[in-house]
């Protein structure tokens, strides 16, 4: 059976969403963070910088299916570029909280991502061989009048 290994959290400042579409929704990152913990605690950070953003499409479950990417300044000058899928299964619960913009916590809903990086940094490399997979902690929806944020909990399966 694989395991998980705690590598970072990723927090992010956000804004929207912007009606495309029925079923399709743009979210704007306007800014963030990376930071390694455990054994990664020191090793790894990282400022979200533009362009970065979502695009949500709403599926005829209505489950939101993820579609992110977004750019990294690294401590160490590199870039690294964050791609990554996922699914929101939302409940009434969910939607009435993210409708009030509570916080809305991991535990509460299914909110799951898998990350992959791509970067030239040879200090940040092995990020590009690994399978990642993330844990939404927590999030307050946003508005696109008032920044919204959430945080993830991202894991290397092992």
């Amino acid at each position: 059976m694989a395991e998980l290994e705690a590598v970072m959290t990723v927090e992010l400042q956000i804004r929207g969403p912007y009606p495309i579409s029925e079923q399709l929704l743009a979210v704007n990152i306007e800014s963030g963070s990376l930071l390694g913990i455990g054994s990664f605690r020191g090793e790894l950070s990282g400022s979200v910088i533009a362009p970065s953003g979502d695009v949500i499409e709403i599926q005829k479950t209505g489950t939101f299916e993820r579609n992110v990417r977004l750019i990294a300044s690294m401590e160490d000058g590199s870039h690294l570029l964050m791609e990554y899928g996922g699914r929101t299964v939302p409940t009434e619960d969910f939607q009435r909280k993210a409708d009030a913009q509570e916080i809305i916590k991991g535990s509460e809903v299914y909110f799951k991502i898998q990350p992959t990086f791509s970067t030239e940094s040879e200090k940040h490399a092995w990020l590009n061989n690994f399978i990642f997979v993330g844990d939404m902690e927590e999030i307050i929806f946003p508005s696109p009048e008032v920044s919204g944020r959430v945080k993830y909990m991202i894991y290397r399966v092992l």
